[in-house]
C-alpha cells in the first residue's frame, strides 16, 4: 500500500510513483557505538519512533521504539531476577 497522503496529496499517479519520490529522508542518526541513553535521547527531541545506525557511512541497521522496550522489559527482568536471587 502506498503512502496516500503524499501521493494524493501531490496529485501522483500510482503507478509512476518512485520509493523516492514518497520515503522519508534521513536526518538524524547514530553509530553502532552510540550509547542507548543518546539514541533514545536523540528520538524523544526528534520525535521519531525509528533512528538509522550507520558506520562508515552507510546504513547498518536501525534502532526501534520496539528494540528500546524490548531491551528494557528483558534488563528490568534480570535486575528483578539477580535481585531475588542475591537476597536469597
Amino acid at each position: 500500500m502506498l503512502a496516500c497522503g503524499k501521493v494524493c496529496s501531490n496529485d501522483l499517479q500510482a503507478s509512476n510513483v518512485k520509493i523516492a519520490d514518497i520515503m522519508s529522508k534521513i536526518q538524524m542518526s547514530a553509530q553502532a557505538n552510540t550509547p542507548i541513553e543518546v539514541a533514545v535521547q536523540r528520538m524523544i527531541n526528534n520525535k521519531i519512533r525509528r533512528l538509522p545506525v550507520m558506520e562508515s557511512g552507510k546504513i547498518v541497521g536501525i534502532i526501534t521504539v520496539t528494540d528500546m522496550a524490548k531491551e528494557l522489559r528483558n534488563t528490568l527482568l534480570m535486575d528483578g531476577v539477580l535481585s531475588v536471587l542475591s537476597e536469597g
